[in-house]
């Protein structure tokens, strides 16, 4: 068992954050690619107000918590459902009202996510999943031809599909006080693997990983994140003062496995509407959902993981 304090976290993420600041200095100084570092510059700058706004509340604890799980909540539940609903062709007139439901569907399945036991909450996933697939074998079976009331349900269920289950199960795992540290060491992975993986695919980046899905992953930045990770495993086995190695590497692979597939899950929402991002709240970031994606995805993942190899209480 290894136990890692949430302030040790913080601490390690903003040493992290000012040492990737000198890595821009220094390939500003170098002139490389200069209009690419330029908009590097840019996203580092947003990106220490999320490091701000992601750990305090795990610093603080208490009711700081649950309300930013239900801001969190609500604005993704209104940016899924702006690309869902037009991906289900909902008509113009409909789509701020199920904006509005698509708000107060994603904070009642955090709330689920909350108060009920794990079991409860998998069965609502299994549930959930299983009947926004069956909405896409209809919709496929009539053509695309479903009323208004079918297609904001789609919409609905989409948006449950992703973001809406790992966040409940984010959310139950948001309510043990005791995993307040995994949580913002999925945030410190996510943060870590995507921002070296935009670093790299700006700078060497040539081959296209996911071709139109996410047309700005490439392979080149994806293993420049994976390196990233694998050395920041060092600064973790360090200030835990060591550790297993397997159980750390688990985490790192968990951490760019949900990155990953975050990102994509997001993306596909967006391709499916012919959205570049979803409606923006922060600066160069876009959308909230854009910003969180990842990290909704990885601690469910980074804690499944935790829990199997024993590196945190269960």
């Amino acid at each position: 068992m290894i136990s890692v304090s949430v302030l040790d976290l913080t601490t390690l993420a903003w040493a992290i954050w000012a040492a990737g600041g000198l890595l821009l200095v220094a390939l500003t100084l170098a002139k490389v690619a200069p209009r690419s570092i330029a908009q590097m510059w840019k996203l580092f700058a947003s990106e220490g107000v999320f490091i701000a706004v992601a750990t305090l509340p795990f610093l603080i604890g208490g009711i700081a918590v649950p309300l930013v799980l239900a801001a969190i909540s609500l604005r993704s539940g209104w940016e899924c459902v702006y690309a869902t609903s037009r991906a289900w062709k909902l008509p113009p007139a409909a789509r701020r009202g199920s904006q509005i439901f698509g708000a107060g569907f994603m904070a009642a399945l955090a709330a689920a996510g909350w108060f009920f036991s794990v079991q409860e909450v998998l069965l609502l996933s299994a549930i959930l999943l299983a009947t926004c697939l069956a909405a896409h074998l209809v919709r496929a079976r009539s053509n695309g031809n479903v009323g208004a009331a079918f297609a904001s349900g789609g919409a609905l269920l989409d948006a449950g599909a992703f973001p809406g289950i790992p966040l409940a199960l984010f959310a139950h795992i948001a309510h043990q006080p005791e995993a307040y540290p995994l949580i913002v060491l999925a945030f410190i992975h996510v943060e870590i693997f995507d921002s070296l993986a935009v670093l790299g695919g700006k700078l060497v980046g040539k081959t296209p990983l996911f071709g139109a899905l996410s047309p700005n992953k490439t392979v080149e930045g994806f293993v420049t994140g994976l390196c990233a990770l694998g050395v920041l495993s060092i600064g973790y086995i360090l200030i835990a003062g060591g550790g297993p190695v397997l159980a750390w590497t688990a985490l790192i692979v968990a951490g760019a496995i949900a990155a990953v597939a975050g990102d994509l899950s997001a993306s596909f929402h967006k391709r499916a509407a012919g959205l570049k991002d979803y409606p923006a709240i922060y600066g160069p970031q876009g959308g909230l959902l854009d910003m969180t994606d990842a990290w909704i995805a990885a601690v469910p993942l980074t804690a499944a993981a935790a829990w199997l190899l024993g590196v945190f209480p269960a």
